[in-house]
């Protein structure tokens, strides 16, 4: 990498994301770059995001927070920075990162009225949520949370019930999407859950377990996420008008979803009734 980039950790000034902490990051960006980004400021340390970082899809205010050149970063950074790639929380919050880069798209293809795009986008989230929160979170990080401390179920609890809830609200949108709708208000409801539940678990849940978890517990997290990848089965989106099932398969994963979603259904015609 040339000598003239920098590495930059910063916070967006967007009142949305300071207040939930949900834009901090760290960027790579020639110099030359970055002074065209921060000219228009008074402050030295405030910069306009570079284009595709913000995922509102704008320009924002962006504080630098620390600035160095790459090339005078020590071996020690590197070290530090594959360890967090290694570590089960990190990855954890990456696939949360992923999930949000889908739902701008998903947002994108709403206003085009892409219903096909849509289709594609909605299995993939599905996909995320049967690898991310039912089998890496709910098979494996729950359990071993509760046997570390079975005071954490009341937080896992919570954290299921989001699950549920994603669940039915998923599936009702491509149901709707067999027969050629595209169900905005349901749609909108779902991608403002998803993005509240990521929320919630990146600033309080995943903080919580970073204190609980020793190395040896982090190592058996981290094997049993790593098992979770291998066995998992992609879900694809098949072909829209032959319905919302023809895609699916007997795995595992697939019946453990089916049961979260049946018990989901159950869950909220009782709550309908109350």
């Amino acid at each position: 990498m040339s000598e003239n980039h920098l590495r930059i950790k910063y916070r967006c000034q967007h009142p949305d994301c300071q207040i939930k902490m949900c834009r901090t990051g760290e960027i790579d960006i020639d110099e030359a770059e970055f002074k065209g980004l921060s000219s228009s400021a008074a402050d030295e340390t405030l910069f306009k995001s570079p284009r595709g970082i913000c995922r509102l899809g704008y320009p924002q205010t962006f504080k630098a927070s620390e600035v160095r050149r790459v090339s005078e970063i020590s071996d020690e950074v590197d070290v530090e920075r594959v360890a967090e790639v290694y570590d089960p929380v990190s990855i954890l919050r990456e696939d949360h990162q992923r999930v949000l880069r889908r739902l701008d798209l998903i947002e994108d293809q709403i206003l085009r009225r892409d219903i096909n795009g849509l289709w594609i986008a909605l299995a993939e989230v599905e996909n995320d949520i049967v690898l991310h929160s039912i089998r890496k979170e709910e098979g494996v990080l729950f359990p071993l949370l509760t046997k570390l401390d079975s005071t954490n179920d009341k937080y896992i609890e919570i954290m299921k019930e989001d699950h549920r809830e994603l669940i039915v609200l998923l599936h009702s949108i491509r149901y709707a999407m067999c027969d050629d709708d595209i169900p905005d208000n349901i749609l909108r409801s779902a991608l403002s859950n998803l993005r509240s539940h990521i929320s919630k678990e990146d600033e309080e849940f995943f903080d919580m377990i970073d204190e609980s978890l020793d190395a040896e517990s982090r190592r058996i997290l981290l094997e049993g996420m790593d098992s979770a990848e291998k066995v998992h089965v992609v879900i694809k989106a098949g072909e829209r008008t032959k319905g919302i099932h023809n895609h699916e398969d007997d795995t595992p994963d697939q019946w453990k979803y089916r049961e979260a979603l049946s018990a989901a259904k159950l869950l909220a015609e009782k709550d309908h009734c109350h």
